[in-house]
């Protein structure tokens, strides 16, 4: 009993602090950055070194880390034991550990990695919610809005990387700093707004976790 009243609590902090991440990054952060625009700049942006918004980033992204490693052990509880759901876990604690690393590897330092860790993150999320999507159609385990939201979240990051790869082969590896520039020449409507695809994504992403925090705090709560 104890230990379901303990799973209760977090839950609803991790409730409470998904709208407050995202708004702190979207509303405070992002604030902090110089001319800072959600159709030039990348959200990495927020986290460069020389950024007033480098520490509030970081400290954002490392809670959102820290929650999202206890929401993954309750998930292990929580799902079925099957293939299935060992291979969404498995995507999701990937990307959780992903995130972790965002702030150690800044853009205008260690671009490169940086960018690795980036790729790998958006496909992390991907997989996981194509294969939640799918995993929710089967067993209709939780709310049907939970596989609408997934499914958004496939397509803004199917969105994402098209723009993404596009950019990175017509333009280089230096637009990956901002699109001030590119967003003038370019006359793809997808393209052009590769960061924008960005944002969304990272909002479904927000919407999708949040409203499955709420289908598994009702079911501990029932």
């Amino acid at each position: 009993m104890k230990e379901i009243i303990q799973i209760q609590r977090f839950l609803l902090a991790y409730l409470i602090f998904l709208p407050a991440f995202f708004t702190t990054l979207f509303f405070v952060v992002r604030k902090r950055y110089k001319n800072y625009s959600v159709f030039t700049f990348w959200i990495s942006n927020l986290g460069v070194k020389k950024s007033h918004s480098q520490l509030i980033f970081s400290i954002c992204f490392f809670i959102f880390g820290f929650f999202n490693v206890l929401f993954c052990l309750i998930l292990f509880e929580t799902l079925p034991k099957t293939l299935l759901t060992s291979s969404i876990l498995f995507f999701l604690s990937l990307s959780t550990i992903l995130i972790i690393l965002v702030p150690f590897f800044p853009m205008d330092e260690k671009r490169k990695v940086h960018e690795m860790i980036a790729i790998f993150l958006f496909i992390s999320i991907l997989t996981a919610c194509l294969l939640f999507a799918y995993f929710n159609l089967i067993s209709q385990m939780f709310s049907v809005y939970l596989t609408i939201f997934s499914l958004a979240v496939v397509v803004f990051s199917f969105l994402l990387s098209y723009s993404y790869l596009k950019i990175k082969a017509k333009y280089g590896g230096w637009a990956m700093s901002d699109l001030a520039l590119e967003r003038k020449k370019e006359k793809s409507f997808i393209i052009k707004n590769a960061t924008l695809w960005e944002w969304l994504t990272f909002f479904s992403v927000i919407v999708w976790l949040f409203v499955l925090v709420i289908n598994i705090l009702l079911a501990y709560i029932i």
